[in-house]
């Protein structure tokens, strides 16, 4: 009788193991029993980021066991089973990751993490892009200029170079540079935080007799256009003079209506941001003073509440003019400007009539398209043209949601001063709506 009881109780015993493997109750060491025997196959994990470094990731299965790795391309094997997939993402970057089977995308994820469930025999691929979703530049001059620095950004990131010198594209946040003359003092460190379009710049002058910079013959002075503004002419180092858009930013530089970037105490930075976009604040900036709108006639405060501090008398005075872009109080004037939101605000500010659009222009501008007047009307006009492929032929859009950097920028307001300057109304063939 008691051996009898003794089978029966390991029986049951066995019995109650069995269940608990195959409801995967188990954790810790009785799970490997079920590892042992599960079949192991590989996963291959590639990742890409727009700062170039590769992040740190990291599989977890059910108990716990840990694999990872920072190579661009790793391949792990690992047994079947349940597991969570962890990139570290770097600040100011986005994950897009695509889990794939085969040839096929299973699921795209945009959260560092995700779980999933793996057989241990079909080929699995975990594609990683980390892409800056919002972005901005980041200005790094002196004077005299030659003069070395360390620049520290986010996650960690140190660049090192010699002034002047434009990072474009890189991640928000803060900034810190110390400037490392030579045979001088260092200086001490200054600090600037980058938010979404816009453009961080650092300039510092330095006196010191014993300064050691390179010789301008070594700073790459030729070629570039040179523009004389309040009586100086300054040095524009990120415009070559043989650029197409070179003649448009010596005009637009020298009357004073987009000068490029200064200091904090009004200098010239000797950078224009050619590829710069313009954010619907600078917008409307610039048209007061192409158009040569006083904008201190504003009377009451902007109702944006997005308004930057420095254009409250801009914002405030398109506000009241009734401008179309600025009439919303809930748009992001810190966002690039449309090439349609460009277009109606400027023939706007210029009073030039509209003509009703036809809708046959551009494959993307129907009638009903917004600002299709404004866009029609410049486009007949010769101030714009549509987009054209990399061998130069036009490919029946325009892209009026597409953004408009400074050297565009400069163009639409020397060619809407060249037409509507002058002409009349009755001379632009237009409707007035």
């Amino acid at each position: 009788m008691k051996e009898e009881n003794t089978d029966m109780k390991t029986h049951h015993l066995s019995s109650l193991l069995l269940s608990a493997i195959l409801l995967g109750t188990f954790s810790s060491p009785c799970s490997l029993w079920a590892d042992e025997t599960a079949p192991v196959g590989s996963i291959t994990i590639e990742q890409q980021s727009a700062l170039g470094g590769p992040s740190i990731w990291s599989l977890v299965n059910q108990d716990q066991t840990k694999f990872a790795g920072n190579a661009a391309t790793q391949q792990v094997k690992i047994p079947a089973g349940n597991y969570t997939f962890f990139i570290e993402q770097p600040k100011g970057l986005s994950p897009e990751i695509l889990f794939e089977s085969g040839s096929s995308v299973i699921h795209t994820y945009t959260i560092p993490q995700f779980s999933f469930q793996y057989d241990g025999i079909s080929p699995i691929k975990i594609s990683v892009s980390l892409l800056m979703k919002d972005s901005g530049k980041v200005s790094v001059n002196s004077s005299p200029q030659g003069i070395p620095y360390e620049l520290k950004g986010p996650s960690g990131f140190l660049y090192k170079g010699t002034t002047p010198v434009t990072y474009e594209a890189v991640p928000l946040g803060v900034y810190s540079i110390t400037y490392l003359p030579e045979g001088c003092t260092s200086s001490p460190m200054k600090s600037g935080s980058l938010k979404p379009y816009s453009r961080l710049d650092f300039d510092i002058t330095i006196q010191c007799a014993t300064i050691k910079v390179k010789p301008a013959s070594e700073q790459n002075v030729e070629g570039l256009l040179t523009v004389s503004m309040d009586g100086e002419d300054v040095l524009l180092r990120d415009v070559s003079s043989t650029a197409w858009y070179a003649t448009y930013v010596r005009t637009v530089a020298e009357r004073g209506i987009l000068t490029g970037y200064r200091n904090a105490d009004g200098n010239p930075l000797g950078m224009f941001g050619p590829s710069d976009p313009v954010t619907l604040a600078q917008l409307a900036k610039i048209v007061h003073a192409a158009a040569n709108v006083n904008e201190k006639e504003a009377a009451s405060a902007p109702a944006n509440p997005s308004t930057p501090p420095w254009a409250t008398r801009f914002i405030a005075s398109a506000e009241q003019r009734d401008w179309l872009v600025f009439s919303d109080s809930t748009v992001n004037l810190n966002r690039p400007a449309t090439r349609g939101e460009v277009l109606v605000t400027i023939l706007q500010a210029f009073n030039v009539p509209l003509r009703w659009p036809t809708g046959t222009l551009f494959k993307d501008v129907a009638r009903r398209t917004q600002y299709a007047s404004a866009i029609e009307t410049a486009a007949s006009n010769d101030i714009v043209d549509g987009i054209t492929d990399a061998n130069g032929n036009a490919t029946g859009n325009f892209g009026p949601g597409d953004p408009v950097n400074r050297a565009e920028m400069s163009k639409i307001l020397m060619k809407v001063s060249e037409v509507f300057g002058k002409k009349t109304p009755a001379e632009t063939g237009a409707l007035k709506l």
